[in-house]
């Protein structure tokens, strides 16, 4: 089971918590690393059908898992 964080609750996390390493093409998708733990997080748009995107949705993956899926 995946650690996730939803809504307006991300938007909160990643400005007091962490940093942005990459971005795929789209801007959609986003890794941060989080300053204290040095723990990574993909931020998402499950919902993207709606206007905006709608909420976000921010799932910990692996140091592994990182840095296959965003080649750094």
């Amino acid at each position: 089971m995946s650690v996730q964080i939803t809504g307006n609750e991300v938007v909160e996390f990643i400005r007091n918590r962490c940093i942005e390493i990459a971005s795929d093409a789209s801007g959609w998708v986003s890794l941060f690393q989080e300053l204290d733990t040095k723990a990574y997080w993909v931020r998402t748009y499950p919902d993207s059908q709606m206007q905006g995107g709608g909420l976000p949705l921010l799932t910990h993956v692996s140091a592994a898992k990182a840095k296959e899926d965003f080649d750094f």
